[in-house]
């Protein structure tokens, strides 16, 4: 039978939350600009680069590359369609909790 309970979305949801408050209140200037789920889950505007956060929570996870394979091509993605080096600055972040690995 499935495990139908919702609390590991709900804490997925409280990770990410307590990730942009964390944003928010470090950001460099007051002129910077926190975008919640626009290109990912946290994007952080300021001196003209983006940082593009995506927020992973994983308690019952081990980590192994293939858990962040689909965040990470969805990355590539859009930095090919946003021109590639020869596009805006754009930083990639991937946020993650996870029960272990490396």
């Amino acid at each position: 039978m499935t495990n139908r309970s919702a609390n590991a979305t709900i804490k997925g949801y409280f990770y990410q939350f307590d990730h942009t408050v964390v944003q928010v209140l470090s950001a460099p200037s007051p002129a910077s600009v926190v975008t919640v789920e626009g290109i990912e889950d946290v994007d952080l505007a300021a001196g003209g680069e983006s940082v593009l956060t995506q927020c992973k929570y994983y308690e019952g996870t081990e980590y192994n590359h293939s858990a962040i394979k689909d965040a990470v091509i969805h990355m590539l993605r859009h930095f090919k369609e946003s021109g590639g080096l020869a596009g805006p600055p754009f930083r990639y972040r991937i946020y993650g909790h996870y029960s272990g690995g490396l």
